[in-house]
């Protein structure tokens, strides 16, 4: 039987490699994991990806995912038992570099059975798979072009210079903006970190003068509409940031809280700020 093993006394479970992004989506319809299962696609820039199955638990050991070395961990048919396993040997694989992405609840439960000598960081991730009403001012955002790109990232170092994601970076395929009557870029945002029906939204900012309008919102209801013609569309936001958060919902997206397990103290940026909460991009 697919999955298992025949002991003395029965069928026992055991980890069983996941070779595709396609075999990642046929054992969890989790967006998180088939979004990390892009680590086993040629075109992915970092070697030593993979993923694994225990039960209904899947795992996802992604290097530098999002400026991450990721063990991402979940399913759809959990089990406290199988996650600690998979989360102890994959770990113990991997190194203590990759840090653990995971639904906060099942990161508490790890933290606290495994008796590690870390602490929990939290923050959001959201996604939309069905198609969603037109966003306001959406039509008034276009695709920049290679020679837009400077002002997009002069932009970005205005309104947010803790970006993870820059013009330039390979991990971005394309960057959308929104121009003022002026002909000034006020509002960009990326489509970035592809997966096979799952992409990122990432990068987006406002110019700190034109805030308040809907801008940022626009943008995001244009790339949300863009990676929708291809499947998922997610992003991450901090825990704290209730306005985008509220933004967000009103466009479709759904809420989560997700969480890692960082060695204390946390490192300071948006990678994981100290506290209880962590920027989008985060681990």
């Amino acid at each position: 039987m697919p999955g298992h093993h025949r002991r003395p006394g029965g069928m026992m479970p055991v980890v069983r490699p996941l070779l595709t992004p396609g075999e990642v989506a046929e054992a969890t319809d989790d967006p998180l994991l088939r979004w990390a299962s892009q680590v086993l696609t040629p075109s992915y820039p970092r070697s030593g990806g993979s993923a694994w199955r225990l039960g209904g638990v899947v795992a996802v050991v992604a290097p530098g995912l999002f400026r991450r070395d990721r063990l991402v961990l979940g399913g759809t048919d959990l089990d406290t038992a199988s996650a600690r396993t998979l989360f102890r040997q994959l770990g113990q694989r991997a190194g203590p570099a990759f840090r653990l992405t995971a639904s906060e609840g099942l990161a508490e439960l790890l933290l606290a059975a495994d008796d590690h000598r870390g602490r929990l960081v939290s923050w959001g991730w959201m996604d939309v798979a069905a198609p969603q009403p037109g966003a306001p001012g959406a039509g008034s955002v276009r695709w920049l072009s290679a020679g837009e790109l400077p002002e997009a990232a002069e932009l970005l170092r205005r309104a947010n210079p803790d970006s993870w994601l820059w013009p330039g970076d390979p991990a971005a395929t394309r960057w959308a903006g929104r121009w003022d009557a002026g002909g000034r870029l006020v509002a960009v945002g990326a489509d970035s970190w592809p997966a096979p029906g799952v992409s990122l939204i990432a990068g987006v900012a406002t110019c700190p003068t034109a805030r308040g309008r809907g801008l940022g919102g626009a943008v995001t209801g244009f790339l949300r509409d863009a990676l929708l013609r291809e499947g998922t569309a997610a992003l991450m936001v901090d825990s704290t940031n209730t306005t985008a958060i509220r933004v967000y919902e009103r466009l479709g997206f759904r809420y989560r809280r997700l969480a890692s397990i960082e060695p204390a103290p946390v490192p300071a940026g948006p990678a994981g700020r100290t506290g209880t909460s962590s920027s989008t991009g985060s681990s």
